[in-house]
């Protein structure tokens, strides 16, 4: 097989646009379903900053990362982690490839759940029974039909639902995600959760974590992908996000809650993660 090494045309297929640009920095889930022919293929040598799964519901497709490719079959999952190169296209023999995809980054307590970051080739999952297939299919499509309709709370339901895939992918998957997350780093992590409202420190995440400040920040970007400030500071913003959805306070009060003395920088910060000012995020939610 071909290596894949062009890059998609998004002025000759404007509907890719939407589905396959590669944006950087993007939080909330963001998914669909496509049925692709033969000339259709991706390339993002840099990865994204979210991680991408793909689910094949029929024909055939072709993924890789900075190694092999694989196929992908009807059934199977693709997960692709944060910064690893992005590969796929469809299997040119059999022409077809219809898959659903979900561009997501996920909170704390999903991390157990995910192979471990940093790795530079797609996870390619299979599942051992029809059943358990089934259940993550159904799982996924509620997910999609969820972001569809724009409700209130349908965000939320969305995530429950692709929580729920993700539950059943880590506990069906015959191939295994490789090893588990360090408890020390996971330690940390569950310490940053009970401390948004604190200022970040890496020494005193770290002595939290039982390391040393230098071998705490390598371990933790090697299980999540992202740096202790990145992840810590994505945390904080979650959460204000959560806040702004459910409670009426003022926008400075949500701030200082998640840590922020300064409204201003909580404000830019806030509108480079999702695009939007907390005012208007509140407004649209």
């Amino acid at each position: 097989m071909e290596r894949i090494t062009e890059k998609l045309d998004y002025s000759t297929d404007p509907m890719s646009f939407f589905t396959d640009r590669p944006e950087s920095g993007t939080h909330d889930l963001i998914g669909g379903r496509t049925t692709r022919g033969p000339s259709y293929r991706v390339v993002r040598e840099r990865g994204r900053d979210d991680w991408l799964l793909l689910l094949t519901m029929q024909g055939k497709g072709c993924v890789a990362g900075s190694g092999r490719e694989q196929t992908a079959t009807p059934g199977s999952v693709v997960l692709f982690p944060p910064h690893c190169p992005q590969k796929y296209q469809t299997d040119p023999i059999i022409g077809k490839w219809a898959f659903l995809w979900v561009h997501f980054a996920p909170p704390v307590h999903w991390i157990p759940w995910l192979p471990r970051p940093g790795i530079k080739d797609p996870v390619k999952i299979e599942h051992g029974q029809p059943s358990a297939r089934q259940r993550i299919e159904k799982a996924l499509a509620d997910c999609l039909r969820h972001l569809r309709t724009g409700l209130p709370l349908e965000a939320d339901l969305a995530a429950n639902s692709f929580e729920r895939a993700l539950i059943l992918l880590h506990q069906t998957s015959s191939s295994g995600y490789g090893p588990a997350i360090d408890e020390r780093i996971s330690r940390a992590i569950e310490w940053i959760g009970q401390h948004l409202g604190e200022a970040f420190q890496v020494a005193t995440v770290a002595r939290a974590a039982g390391l040393s400040p230098s071998r705490f920040g390598y371990l933790f970007r090697l299980h999540t992908g992202l740096s202790p400030q990145q992840f810590t500071e994505g945390q904080k913003l979650d959460y204000a996000a959560h806040l702004l959805r459910l409670n009426d306070d003022q926008v400075q009060e949500i701030a200082r809650t998640v840590g922020y003395e300064d409204p201003f920088y909580f404000s830019r910060c806030f509108q480079a993660r999702y695009g939007k000012s907390p005012t208007r995020y509140r407004r649209q939610a």
